[in-house]
């Protein structure tokens, strides 16, 4: 009952304080890009940067990645604009919260606003990520079936477990530098077990287990296949199972980081 009443209150301090999220975040999104001659163009260019060198790479015979069902090049961008994104739900969220120390140990509000001004610059992100993969499936000429409108669910799914990811870190990322230190590690290892710029391996081996029981591959193959694959994804039990833990390990995160963050305020006030 408490944890029902907590995540309530919680849900509540979100809705009332929406507008100041969205003033929140057109403020630093303007802040940020203040200045720079690409402007928010900078989202895009790492999944270029990415796809040209892997493919120079990939057709020199350096690296073998696999064969892909499309051009390797947009294989990479999508891929990685995916990436980027499950990336950002997890480390925006800690970065604005550590930015704004001096307002939470000044101003009492609901310390979720800063979390919602985090997904509004999410939202930004992710068109920007949408537009970038539309031009390029449209040079590279790959045809999506008529499932493509559904790949939202899959991004949205991508989004909602690395914010809960970021809920549950953010309370300690802010009372000890160690977590900080550690998720550009962990980020890493996970980059590497995860299909974002090689296909999907065969079954078979250490190594080929782990990659096909990565959440996130469920949800990158499950978006693969909703936008571009040939027939109904076969990842979709798999993917419901993650979604179904997902939205669970999110409503724990968020009841978590209510609990928490006073905690923290009290510690930095201290």
């Amino acid at each position: 009952m408490n944890y029902i009443i907590t995540l309530r209150s919680a849900l509540r301090g979100i809705w009332e304080h929406r507008n100041l999220a969205t003033i929140l975040a057109i403020r630093d999104t303007k802040a940020k890009y203040r200045g720079s001659f690409f402007g928010i163009f900078w989202a895009v260019i790492p999944p270029i940067a990415a796809a040209i060198g892997l493919a120079a790479a990939k057709g020199a015979g350096v690296i073998s990645l696999g064969n892909t069902s499309i051009p390797y090049p947009a294989y990479v961008i999508f891929g990685m604009s995916l990436w980027q994104i499950f990336t950002a739900a997890i480390t925006l969220p800690i970065s604005a919260l550590s930015g704004a120390k001096g307002v939470l140990t000044k101003v009492d509000f609901p310390r979720e606003v800063i979390i919602l001004s985090e997904i509004n610059k999410l939202v930004i992100f992710v068109l920007l990520q949408t537009i970038l993969v539309v031009i390029v499936f449209a040079i590279f000429g790959v045809a999506v079936n008529k499932y493509f409108i559904l790949a939202v669910i899959p991004i949205i799914s991508l989004i909602l477990l690395g914010l809960a990811i970021s809920l549950l870190l953010a309370p300690l990322a802010l009372l000890y530098g160690d977590i900080s230190n550690a998720m550009p590690l962990v980020m890493g290892g996970m980059f590497f077990v995860t299909p974002v710029v090689f296909a999907l391996p065969r079954e078979g081996g250490v190594f080929s287990f782990v990659v096909r029981h990565n959440p996130l591959t469920m949800i990158l193959e499950f978006s693969r296949e909703l936008l571009y694959g040939p027939s109904f994804p076969a990842f979709f039990p798999q993917f419901l199972i993650v979604l179904v833990f997902t939205i669970l390990l999110a409503s724990f995160a968020l009841v978590f980081f209510h609990l928490a963050m006073p905690v923290v305020v009290e510690r930095w006030s201290a």
